[in-house]
């Protein structure tokens, strides 16, 4: 645990790390532990009988030491095995390893154990930019997208179709036309996520652990059986066992703006929706709906807020519930906005001043008319007998 002691702890405790020391990346291995700085070093801790932890010695240690990298060395990958060896990826794309070699998973061309990084012995004009470790062999991914292998081979976790031990990297007999950008070590098998996201595996298989339906052991790259539509970012290999990492699926979110939200009778009705998208930015139409009937269907624009707007010239008087459904695409799946409610109220009719309609007051005018004639006519009638 690099806490200074050797007392088993249930709950995370701080690393003894030297002062004004800041961490990158960390690996673990089987007893050891090692960790990169901000300025490219490297500290180990741990157990550390076969050199794992690269400082020179073959004794353990309960706080962080340095790695003894050569001089002018900066790191930006390491990986840490199950079987007491440890690799790193230096800035200009070379590889160093240490520790455990009894197989030849140091790749120096050699089975001897080293306590301090020893260069891997890469193909010319050979660049790795990442690295992985298996039980007693090591993964290397090259800027080229393609693989190196090497150490044990007893499965054929190698790739290489054979089941021959290799103590320099030879080439994984990847597909045509198949490019890697993510490798993963498991025991006795190793894993492969391509470009395409795909997945590949190879080597042991007795647990079902390549994923490709069968428990047949593989010495070349197979296909895993993968569900339909899946894509695969980032994979793991356990001991009997791999796992994967699936992108979450997009989600769109569609609201909607009611401008006036109180219009009057035969008042211009401006309905405006947006859609968001997460990990892309969404296109296609938006339909606006008043209930279940269909007001219109607007294209999206904009970037990266996008919108779609549609103007009612006459709402009926009454209650209209509004919604705007996005359709989706590829890319991003249909939403449907919140229901926003909208009322319209009924048309006023005025009976006095200059927006009385001219055939209204006439009527109205006529109506009194008739009505003091008929009181006149009333009035003036004589009284029987006078």
């Amino acid at each position: 645990l690099g806490d200074g002691t050797t007392t088993t702890s249930s709950t995370p405790i701080a690393v003894d790390l030297p002062a004004d020391t800041t961490i990158t990346a960390v690996a673990a291995g089987t007893g050891h532990s090692l960790a990169v700085t901000s300025t490219g070093t490297m500290l180990a801790w741990g157990f550390n009988a076969s050199g794992q932890l690269g400082d020179g010695t073959n004794s353990n240690s309960n706080i962080p030491v340095a790695v003894g990298l050569p001089v002018d060395t900066t790191i930006t990958a390491i990986a840490a095995s199950s079987s007491h060896h440890s690799l790193a990826v230096t800035s200009t794309g070379t590889m160093l390893a240490w520790g455990s070699n009894l197989t030849g998973q140091l790749g120096d061309g050699t089975t001897t154990n080293s306590s301090t990084p020893v260069a891997v012995d890469l193909p010319a004009d050979t660049t790795i930019t990442t690295v992985a470790a298996g039980y007693r062999h090591s993964l290397a991914l090259t800027s080229t997208g393609t693989m190196l292998a090497w150490g044990a081979n007893g499965f054929g976790q190698l790739g290489d179709g054979s089941n021959s031990n290799s103590n320099i990297p030879v080439a994984v007999d990847l597909p045509v036309d198949t490019t890697i950008t993510a490798v993963a070590g498991g025991y006795r098998h190793s894993l492969a996520v391509t470009s395409t996201g795909t997945m590949l595996a190879w080597g042991f298989n007795a647990s079902g652990q390549l994923g490709d339906g069968t428990t047949t052991n593989s010495s070349t790259p197979i296909a895993v059986d993968l569900p339909v539509d899946t894509t695969i970012t980032a994979a793991a290999g356990g001991s009997f066992h791999s796992l994967a990492i699936v992108p979450s699926a997009s989600t769109s979110t569609t609201t909607l703006q009611v401008s006036p939200p109180n219009p009057t009778p035969d008042q211009p009705v401006t309905l405006t929706a947006t859609v968001t998208c997460t990990g892309s930015t969404p296109t296609g139409t938006v339909t606006f709906l008043d209930g279940t009937t269909t007001l219109d269907t607007k294209p999206l624009s904009g970037n990266p807020t996008t919108t779609a707007t549609l103007t009612v010239t006459h709402l009926a008087p009454g209650t209209h519930h509004i919604q705007a459904r996005y359709n989706g695409n590829s890319n991003c799946p249909a939403s449907t906005s919140n229901s926003t409610t909208v009322t319209v109220p009924k048309p006023t009719i005025p009976v006095t001043g200059t927006s009385l309609p001219t055939i209204l007051t006439a009527g109205i005018l006529l109506t009194l008319t008739g009505a003091a004639l008929t009181l006149a006519t009333h009035r003036r009638r004589p009284t029987p007998g006078a």
